[in-house]
């Protein structure tokens, strides 16, 4: 039987990784002012707008990594039967207000500073393209050398 799992899975690693450097694309890195010991306030990423999250300890974007290496992160890439299953992105509890805006737990209005929508969309833009052709090869490729293998084990 030919199984194609494993280029799913990959595939889904591949993807992730990708989302995580777009995600920290929309992110600014803020200063950190060693003699206060405390991160310094920076400008907005004049290339991203006002709206930019910043990145002050790195956990969020850190949970976005598609491994389980971080606090908070999702990433599951599992082939089960005739069932593909994948699943990325972050549990941690404030991922989603800083995406979306809303009240924090302890009352203040936090604005909608979205870093994985963009993310996506840029990735989209620039990736999905060349990753559709990307997979179809690696599909072919496998197809080709499960043919050979079964030419083989006729003989």
């Amino acid at each position: 039987m030919l199984d194609i799992s494993k280029i799913y899975e990959n595939s889904a690693f591949e993807l992730a990784s990708e989302l995580h450097m777009y995600i920290g694309l929309n992110m600014k890195r803020t200063a950190f002012d060693f003699e206060k010991g405390k991160s310094k306030a920076v400008p907005r990423n004049p290339d991203k707008g006002k709206g930019t999250l910043r990145v002050i300890t790195g956990d969020l974007y850190r949970s976005f990594t598609p491994k389980k290496i971080s606090m908070g992160n999702i990433f599951v890439a599992k082939t089960t039967g005739n069932n593909f299953q994948f699943q990325y992105g972050s549990n941690l509890p404030y991922a989603a207000i800083h995406e979306f805006g809303g009240i924090a737990g302890n009352g203040a209005k936090i604005p909608k500073r979205p870093y994985l929508k963009p993310a996506i969309k840029e990735w989209k833009t620039e990736r999905l393209p060349t990753f559709k052709k990307e997979l179809k090869l690696q599909v072919i490729r496998e197809m080709k050398a499960w043919l050979v293998n079964q030419k083989q084990l006729k003989k």
